[in-house]
């Protein structure tokens, strides 16, 4: 065990005996995540991805205490806030998320990864107005908000429906990602490139 595992380790030990044992990792990973938070440091993996140059981070030399992270310098404005114990978002001067981030900080499975987010995808949509009907939209991460809608089609579910209906279901909406999926193709053909359309 290195230096950092036994002072994580105790770190954990001590935490388990002001808390209680079930709750001590708990809180050591909603420490890392106030760290990930608090720091200028990003993970080493995923941070090759050219996209991230296009934003204007600078990634430097790798943490001597955390061989996961790297010293990193982020455009002004730009900020780390945490979601959940292991999920934190990168969003730009305007607020806008930019790249998720996965770490889980506790010291006997330590791990983290960074990912840029692409400004415009896919995915099946349920409106608040009634959540038993869903679409398959073109969402913009931007702006959160639905660009390009198929019509609402009834969602049978699992529980009170026959694997017929499931069957049915699946393949009209099936159709409609593909056509949603055209939709984003030829409207903003380079969806795929997380440097793409940001500056719109």
């Amino acid at each position: 065990m290195n230096k950092k595992d036994k002072k994580r380790a105790i770190e954990l030990l001590a935490l388990a005996y002001v808390t209680d044992t079930e709750n001590a990792i708990d809180v050591m990973e909603q420490v890392g995540q106030h760290e990930l938070c608090t720091n200028t440091e990003l993970p080493v993996d995923g941070s090759r991805h050219p996209a991230f140059e296009k934003m204007g981070i600078v990634f430097g030399d790798v943490c001597e205490d955390n061989h996961l992270f790297r010293q990193t310098t982020l455009p002004s404005g730009w900020k780390i806030e945490s979601v959940s114990e292991y999920w934190s978002y990168l969003h730009d001067n305007k607020g806008r998320e930019r790249a998720e981030i996965f770490y889980k900080s506790a010291f006997y499975d330590e791990c983290a990864h960074i990912r840029p987010t692409v400004r415009y995808i896919t995915k099946s949509h349920k409106p608040d107005t009634n959540r038993d009907y869903k679409q398959e939209v073109v969402f913009d991460n931007a702006t959160q908000s639905v660009v390009f809608a198929m019509e609402l089609r009834h969602d049978p579910g699992f529980e009170n429906s026959t694997r017929e209906e499931r069957k049915v279901a699946y393949d009209l909406n099936d159709e409609d990602r593909k056509v949603t999926k055209q939709w984003l193709n030829e409207h903003y053909p380079n969806h795929d490139d997380p440097s793409a359309y940001w500056e719109d």
